[in-house]
């Protein structure tokens, strides 16, 4: 699943003559020539709600909003919807990775907003090989520092596993960058077993790990532009 860029998304918003790498071709060329990978087209049900608040204005990435379409074309359409989910705002001042650039002062503050399941899930989630435990995806902490977008999963780790009670013998394994951190609180009504590796911050042996895993199915999650630029993906 290749993420395209906000500004690839929302180009009827860039000043007159803005140059940009025209990312969704891009991603039509990369999907149409690896035939034995199942390409996942989070763009088009991007595109189709554009005019939602699926981008943060002040940061790269998207919201929870963009990333629940990309999951939602992941899915039927019809199984999934915003019902299924109960809306609650926890941040209203949110400036960003872009804002950070700028720094421009008559810059309109983000939201964030999370998504709660009506059917609630229990799980507990492990960091970087038992280190560390939690039962919440979310670090409220973040939100009293500089990037609130690390609330979701307290930011980036090397490892993340997350164990549920969904009971359904079914594990999947996501190589990402950190627009996955905003997706990953809808795999838990997918997944027994969910286990996250960030390539960049990953240094033990890939291999092994994959062998002391029962994983059914992996999904890699990047934003294209990130991608790009990511070296890490070498260590596959």
């Amino acid at each position: 699943m290749l993420i395209p860029s906000s500004f690839s998304i929302l180009q009827d918003k860039l000043p007159y003559n803005a140059s940009s790498i025209d990312e969704l071709e891009v991603i039509e060329d990369i999907s149409s020539k690896y035939h034995e990978i199942t390409f996942i087209d989070a763009t088009t049900n991007l595109e189709n709600h554009k005019n939602e608040y699926i981008y943060y204005k002040t940061d790269h990435h998207w919201t929870i909003l963009g990333a629940f379409y990309a999951y939602q074309a992941w899915h039927n359409a019809d199984e999934k919807n915003l019902d299924f989910y109960d809306i609650k705002k926890v941040s209203t001042d949110f400036l960003g990775s872009l804002y950070s650039k700028v720094l421009n002062s008559n810059t309109a503050f983000d939201k964030i907003e999370l998504f709660y399941p009506k059917d609630q899930i229990n799980y507990e989630i492990t960091y970087n090989f038992n280190q560390k435990k939690s039962d919440t995806l979310y670090d409220f902490s973040k939100l009293k520092t500089k990037d609130q977008y690390q609330i979701f999963l307290g930011g980036n780790y090397p490892e993340i596993t997350i164990h549920t009670s969904k009971n359904n013998n079914r594990s999947i394994l996501l190589f990402k960058d950190s627009f996955a951190n905003a997706f990953i609180p809808f795999l838990l009504n997918d997944y027994e077993n969910i286990y996250i590796i960030d390539l960049r911050y990953f240094n033990k042996d890939i291999n092994i790990y994959l062998k002391d895993k029962d994983i059914d199915e992996i999904l890699f999650l990047y934003n294209l532009y990130n991608l790009s630029e990511d070296t890490s993906l070498r260590k596959l």
